[in-house]
């Protein structure tokens, strides 16, 4: 999902508007399919439950939503139509946060600020990887991190270089982090793309 006429919204030419929304409607339909499909799959795995299976045992792959601009998205409630139908996607955003993962269905969500207005402070800490790239404040850190900001935040200078938290990694605090660069020269970003979508 996206708000705003980037590179991700024009992946709506090669994937198809059933992949890509764009329009406060499109988003609602598209983060509805998706918890649809994770109910789907709680119910096939308890139908031919398996002590100790997943969604990979059950022959499923991962699911994501991948939505970019929350705040973006969340600036549209200007009128009562439209705050109903953020609610309703930000009701779906939190079943895939709180009990997607289970049924190997995923959301990432991006923002150029995170607030508490963007994400609530409980649906943040159950985001299982949180990064934040580039400079921020001490107080834009602990709107990510939360308890898991350092107490001595590196000074961030590379281009896409950052702080990433992953739970379950051992590391109670965020750590210092660089994003690999892909050069578009080299690597066909749709090419890559259209391998995982099914």
């Amino acid at each position: 999902m996206t708000q705003k006429n980037s590179d991700l919204s024009q992946l709506e030419f090669y994937l198809g508007s059933d992949k890509v929304a764009s329009s406060l409607n499109q988003i609602a339909k598209v983060s509805r399919l998706v918890v649809e499909e994770m109910e789907s799959r709680y119910q096939a795995m308890k139908e031919n439950f398996e002590y100790g299976s997943n969604y990979i045992t059950h022959g499923y792959s991962e699911c994501w939503l991948i939505f970019d601009e929350m705040g973006a998205f969340q600036g549209n409630a200007t009128d009562k139509k439209s705050k109903e139908v953020v609610n309703e996607v930000m009701g779906y955003i939190r079943q895939i946060i709180l009990k997607g993962r289970a049924a190997g269905v995923f959301v990432l969500v991006a923002s150029q600020q995170m607030n508490a207005n963007t994400l609530n402070t409980d649906l943040r800490d159950n985001l299982g990887l949180r990064i934040a790239l580039g400079a921020n404040s001490g107080e834009g850190y602990r709107m990510v991190f939360g308890s898991a900001t350092p107490d001595n935040i590196p000074v961030i200078e590379e281009k896409g270089a950052g702080l990433l938290f992953m739970q379950g990694s051992g590391q109670d605090k965020a750590q210092y982090y660089e994003a690999p660069f892909i050069d578009r020269d080299q690597f066909d970003f749709i090419e890559e793309l259209t391998k995982y979508i099914d």
